[in-house]
């Protein structure tokens, strides 16, 4: 066969493949789309019990933003008796540490100049709180210091919680949408994300990807979630995507 005549230089042939190949790689994207398009979003049953939290926030020069976090988590719509907010101060050189403890959070002071970052503020932090608290605690909720969170997010995390998900991520997005097209993008892909991905995973009963910030970790789950955690190599400053073999859910 003559592909020249049919216009199949080997530049045609080449784009042809990559556009195949990516396409059938995102196709499940496209089936999660129609699914939630018809099904619309995952319903959780109500929780037969109230657990208990400690949210968990590491935190880095974080004076102007961590006082609204800890307030917006102290306040929810849900029993104060049990949660508790605690913050690490990871080499802080401001005010993080007098915010966040007028605004209600129990709150440490790491100065580890070799060791900073997120993940090494995870570590110190777990294991502290394990060692003062042992199990007082069913879950830590691990958030950014940036963060807010919704009146009623614990009331619904903890239907998912109650049932019976370890580890479990949330719908999150931007707070300045409108400020640039940048910022405007990056809520676009968390809406997708929320949306699209894990709301679509959650209905086929498929694990959820669990990044960034506002998910909880079952105690229950120490034993394959906390040595996931404690194996990450703390250098990359990443936080854990996925904690073994747990399936993980989502709430909206």
């Amino acid at each position: 066969m003559d592909f020249a005549r049919l216009g199949l230089t080997p530049i045609v042939i080449f784009n042809l493949i990559i556009w195949l190949f990516f396409t059938l790689a995102y196709f499940y994207q496209m089936v999660y789309i129609i699914r939630v398009l018809m099904r619309g979003t995952v319903k959780l049953p109500e929780a037969k019990k109230n657990h208990r939290y400690a949210f968990f926030i590491a935190a880095h020069n974080e004076e102007p933003v961590i006082g609204n976090l800890v307030r917006s988590i102290l306040s929810q719509d849900y029993p104060r008796e049990l949660v508790d907010c605690f913050v690490v101060c990871d080499s802080c050189t401001d005010n993080t540490h007098a915010e966040a403890e007028a605004a209600g959070a129990i709150t440490w002071d790491r100065n580890d100049l070799a060791r900073k970052g997120k993940s090494w503020v995870m570590d110190y932090g777990f294991d502290r709180i394990l060692n003062e608290y042992g199990d007082k605690y069913e879950a830590f909720i691990v958030m950014d210091a940036d963060n807010i969170i919704a009146p009623d997010y614990l009331k619904i995390m903890n239907q998912a919680f109650d049932a019976g998900y370890l580890v479990c991520t949330s719908y999150r997005n931007s707070k300045n949408f409108d400020s640039s097209w940048i910022s405007s993008a990056y809520a676009t892909w968390f809406l997708r994300e929320a949306k699209f991905l894990n709301n679509a995973r959650m209905m086929v009963g498929t694990s959820c990807a669990i990044s960034g910030s506002g998910f909880p970790i079952n105690f229950g789950a120490r034993p394959v979630a906390f040595s996931s955690i404690h194996a990450i190599e703390p250098q990359s400053g990443t936080e854990p995507n996925a904690v073994g073999h747990t399936q993980s859910g989502f709430v909206a």
